[in-house]
């Protein structure tokens, strides 16, 4: 029996295929270079829901809203990188001493909200949309922590609306 995560896969993987006026996609396949490339990026530390996303659906922006951008993105590996050094240079150069450990694997554009995960946190709701307006140290104490699975199923069940 498939599960609400399983058919929200499907249902968005139809939409991609179809790719019609009303929901536009810019979303890539990995190929098994780039599926090492994140696993190595990532150290194969987020949630499973995570990587099964990529494996089935892909990376690039959902829900175009035009045709240059669109409601959220998801990072290949070499974005990730340059995201994750940007973050190191960022708490670096502002003495933001943190005890969390994120990874982040796309942005919300909307307001670029970054998207990721908190791999300190000890169970599998360490997932965000964080708040661009936010303080970087205080992430965790803002979030709204869920797992990728219940994210992803909100998403789909909206219509991509429900995504931040």
């Amino acid at each position: 029996m498939a599960t609400d995560y399983q058919r929200a896969l499907h249902t968005l993987q139809h939409w991609i295929n179809s790719d019609t006026e009303q929901q536009r996609f810019a979303v890539r396949t990995l190929s098994a270079a780039e599926w090492a490339d994140i696993a190595e990026v990532t150290d194969m530390r987020l949630p499973a829901a995570y990587y099964e996303f990529i494996r089935q659906i892909g990376v690039g922006e959902f829900f175009l809203k035009n045709a240059h951008q669109g409601m959220f993105c998801l990072y290949g590996a070499d974005e990730m990188r340059q995201n994750q050094r940007f973050l190191a240079e960022h708490l670096l150069n502002e003495g933001i001493n943190i005890d969390d450990e994120y990874l982040m694997v796309g942005v919300h554009q909307s307001m670029g909200d970054w998207m990721g995960f908190n791999l300190a946190r000890a169970d599998e709701r360490c997932f965000d949309v964080f708040d661009h307006a936010a303080p970087m140290d205080e992430y965790a104490e803002i979030a709204n922590w869920r797992r990728f699975e219940e994210w992803v199923v909100a998403v789909v069940a909206s219509n991509g609306v429900d995504s931040l």
